[in-house]
């Protein structure tokens, strides 16, 4: 049981089962007084649970987005979506490939060569989505020479 939002008359209860590949999975509930209602689900790590908030930390593929969601007015949790995600990984490519000065332009500003070390600082997407990475992403890259682009 967690009290999501000190401030209302509800606590929430969070039940707990391990989905695939050992992926947390919350059902929440809740009672109104009268009977028990579902306030939503929530996939993977919960970081922080208060003040109206629920914070997880969520798996990418190589890196860990940080998602926030928030109790609206019927008391149902609702993602936040954001437009940028902190990244902050340091790779090294096994390929070539080119940097751009936005992710709406193609107008090329570098090359990160194989083996070079490179950090991706954010990822930001094209589309509003769902889970927290696609096909049509973009991560802004820094460059051993300190450059900044997108790829």
């Amino acid at each position: 049981m967690m009290d999501i939002n000190p401030d209302d008359k509800y606590k929430e209860i969070f039940i707990h089962t391990p989905g695939p590949s050992s992926d947390d999975n919350y059902l929440v509930l809740y009672f109104d007084g009268r009977n028990i209602k579902k306030s939503g689900e929530i996939e993977r790590w919960i970081r922080y649970v208060g003040k109206g908030t629920v914070i997880i930390d969520n798996w990418a593929g190589f890196w860990v987005s940080t998602e926030k969601y928030i109790l609206d007015k019927n008391h149902l949790l609702k993602p936040v979506p954001q437009k940028i995600y902190y990244v902050d990984v340091k790779v090294t490519p096994v390929r070539d490939f080119i940097i751009y000065n936005d992710p709406f332009s193609q107008k090329e500003i570098g090359k990160i060569n194989a083996g070079e070390n490179i950090t991706v600082l954010s990822y930001e997407s094209r589309k509003r989505r769902e889970k927290p990475y696609d096909p049509n992403a973009w991560y802004l890259i820094l460059s051993e020479k300190r450059i900044l682009g997108w790829a």
